[in-house]
């Protein structure tokens, strides 16, 4: 079949993002999805020096200058600093172009015998039109294999009334219990993650007893496909036995090694639609799995009720919210929290971690913090809210006038259950929750005084904490960075160059402390004296002591992921160069090249213009024709010296030559004979060494760090030492 289209260029925004030790147990790996692409990456600390951007206009570079609220003192002062600071910047691993559409990506724990050829976790990747694929990582190979397949593509499964092309939902418990995929609308696909020892038992007895597995049951085919479409019936947890159907079962299934069945990284899973969890469930906007329960439990955003804008006189909180345990060993559904009479416009659930714990749902114009208990405690974020909803217990921040749709949000790291929330215009702000013991009394959103413009370019996608005080956020329009955060005004130990060369550990820590003690007697004391410090928390109640006593969030970038889209223009046009160099480029540039106007219109480092070409376009030195070549290789191979008679005992041998650092030797393979040129000004063919031109060179490279070069000819491989 021909080709319906042809992609210019490959997919760069960034769609999802996921942390953890895939290719090595302890190694952490962001895995970023690209449409249709999967990236591998680490992360590295690259001492960088930092410059202080100066206060005011006429103050020279390098000079950190006080706020000014410090005192006349410290604003008059002006200190020099050389600052060295550990820059975050991602290292890619592996990259794979992938058949289909990713629509999530959940990190999964398997049981320590499902491992396999594992080196770490495994991740589970959900495509378009209910597919999964769990993934891991084979060291040996240095690539992905698949695991295992599931697909749910049934007619039964399919909406009647509702298009195809719904948008998926992939989520996964924190305990590593379950995973749940939500397709064609109120579909969900639960698939029980296997723990060790929980098994074993059962798979015992019914051999024991010669019992049969039944038909859905969860077997391997060729290939490591995974037929999954089982239907639960929470109303009747013990299916009863069907003689006439356990008779139709194949013998090879019913035959089935207790190892091969218990390798599988999965139980049996299940196919249920939401109105099987609780009869008034209907309309799923999102769902998540909750923290801090004993059994996986469901967090599900619905709307039994439609409405929309032009309704709200008539209709208004349509949308309700309902928290629901899932026994996965008697395949029943337990709910036990459920609160109506939200507002419409939410459309989505967030799970939070302790010390905030509950689910944040997020609204176009509000945002509503539930807790384990059901109690609610909410924010309005602009003035539409008032006119939107009758919900009550909604604080009043309409002031703000902020437009949630879109947005994303992700946990500030240590900093008791601040949230970082990023608008769809790129501009983010920090929701912040008053704690009255265990319980949430208030939720306030104040905006990052230090970043009034867009902190990112353009809608984020994702964001995930990579630790550290460190998020990776995506963007649809623009760059994918690397965001840290610090307080302004809390003391961070720069790296002094030199500083821990010959001192033992308390005495750069004496250092230190005697570097703060001087920061406090020119400053005004701590940073965690309310006396002297700001109170820029987000409560004006914080105790002494408390996170929130520090200043104000301030981001920085440490690396980006570049982003060519979206293209607003494009147009072709012909490559140009200077008149001397025009010539030798001829043949060997593309003559037509695209220009195309890329990225987000609110952030301009992120926007330009952007060079396409079929191919990389290199800077032509000098040319000359060579009809008769068939292959070329370049070796950089280390001459070996003889010691001198200075060396210490022990140390003979020979010893790379290091002024040969760079591409000694050309070889050039023709159709029946090979040629040796050695580089330097010019190319000189070397005669009367031991290379024999005979017979044409399939693959050059070298061996030893570079001390041999290794020749393959089409019966021979010849080694060769390389010349003093």
């Amino acid at each position: 079949m021909p080709e319906i289209y042809t992609e210019l260029t490959p997919a760069t925004s960034v769609t999802h993002s996921l942390t953890l030790p895939f290719t090595s147990a302890a190694i952490s790996n962001l895995l970023i999805a690209k449409t249709n692409i999967l990236q591998i990456f680490t992360t590295t600390s690259v001492p960088t020096e930092l410059t202080a951007a100066p206060s005011t206009p006429d103050a020279a570079p390098g000079i950190d200058r006080r706020d000014e609220e410090q005192g006349d003192f410290s604003a008059e002062l002006t200190l020099q600093r050389s600052q060295v600071e550990d820059v975050a910047k991602l290292v890619l691993v592996a990259e794979f172009t992938l058949a289909g559409e990713i629509a999530g990506m959940v990190r999964v724990t398997p049981a320590e015998r499902c491992r396999g050829n594992a080196a770490g976790d495994m991740v589970l990747l959900a495509v378009r039109d209910a597919r999964m694929s769990l993934l891991l990582w084979n060291k040996e190979k240095h690539s992905v294999e698949t695991v295992s397949l599931h697909y749910y593509e049934r007619e039964e499964f399919a909406s009647p009334v509702v298009s195809e092309g719904l948008p998926s939902q992939l989520v996964a418990d924190p305990g590593m219990r379950a995973v749940a995929l939500r397709f064609a609308g109120d579909m969900l696909a639960v698939l029980p993650v296997r723990q060790d020892g929980e098994d074993e038992e059962m798979l015992d007895g019914s051999e024991d007893e010669g019992e049969e597995p039944p038909e859905d049951d969860v077997v391997m085919a060729e290939g490591g496909v995974v037929d999954d479409t089982e239907d639960w019936d929470p109303s009747a947890p013990d299916k009863p036995e069907n003689g006439e159907r356990k008779q139709s079962v194949s013998r090879g299934k019913k035959k089935l090694e207790k190892t091969e069945k218990t390798d599988l990284p999965f139980l049996p899973s299940f196919v249920v639609s939401a109105a099987q969890l609780d009869d008034a469930i209907s309309h799923v906007l999102s769902l998540t799995f909750l923290h801090e329960y004993r059994e996986p439990t469901l967090g599900i955003l619905y709307s039994p009720r439609w409405t929309w804008t032009g309704w709200l006189e008539q209709r208004k909180d349509t949308v309700c919210y309902i928290v629901i345990t899932l026994d996965l060993d008697q395949k029943a559904s337990t709910p036990i929290i459920s609160v109506q009479g939200l507002p419409y416009d939410l459309f989505k659930v967030v799970p939070l971690t302790p010390p905030i714990g509950g689910s944040l749902l997020l609204g176009a114009n509000e945002i509503i913090h539930v807790d384990q208990a059901g109690k609610t405690t909410g924010v309005a974020v602009n003035q539409y809210a008032k006119r939107t909803t009758n919900f009550a217990g909604l604080a009043d921040q309409s002031d703000l006038c902020l437009a949630l749709e879109g947005s994303t949000v992700v946990e500030l790291e240590g900093e008791g259950g601040d949230l970082l929330l990023v608008l769809k215009e790129g501009t983010a702000v920090i929701v912040g929750f008053r704690m009255d013991g265990r319980n949430v009394s208030g939720v306030k959103i104040t905006k990052i005084a230090n970043h009034p413009g867009p902190l990112v370019g353009g809608l984020a996608t994702t964001a995930v904490s990579l630790g550290g005080r460190r998020l990776f956020v995506g963007c649809d329009e623009g760059d994918a960075r690397i965001l840290k955060w610090r307080r302004k005004g809390e003391k961070k130990k720069a790296i002094m160059p030199g500083l821990d060369e010959g001192l033992e550990d308390h005495e750069v820590e004496d250092i230190y402390n005697m570097l703060d003690d001087v920061d406090d007697d020119l400053y005004g004391g701590s940073s965690t004296d309310l006396s002297g410090a700001r109170k820029d928390s987000i409560f004006t109640d914080a105790k002494v002591g408390d996170h929130r006593a520090m200043g104000e969030y301030v981001f920085q970038t440490h690396d980006r992921i570049v982003n060519l889209g979206p293209f607003r223009s494009i147009t072709m046009g012909r490559p140009t160069f200077p008149l001397d160099s025009l010539e030798k480029q001829r043949g060997v540039v593309p003559e037509l090249e695209i220009i195309a106007t890329s990225g987000p219109t609110n952030t301009p480092e992120d926007a330009g213009l952007s060079l396409i070409r079929r191919s990389v376009a290199p800077t032509i030195i000098g040319h000359f024709a060579f009809p008769a070549c068939r292959g070329l290789w370049t070796v950089r191979a280390k001459s070996m010296k003889a010691p001198s008679s200075t060396e210490a005992p022990g140390q003979e041998g020979l010893t790379p030559n290091v002024d040969e650092d760079y591409d000694r030797y050309l070889f050039v393979s023709k159709a029946s004979d090979s040629q040796v040129f050695k580089v330097g000004d010019a190319f000189e063919e070397l005669h009367g060494s031991d290379f024999d031109p005979d017979g044409a060179t399939l693959e050059m490279g070298v061996l030893g760090e570079g001390a041999r070069i290794v020749r393959v000819v089409s019966q021979q491989v010849i080694v060769y030492d390389c010349g003093a």
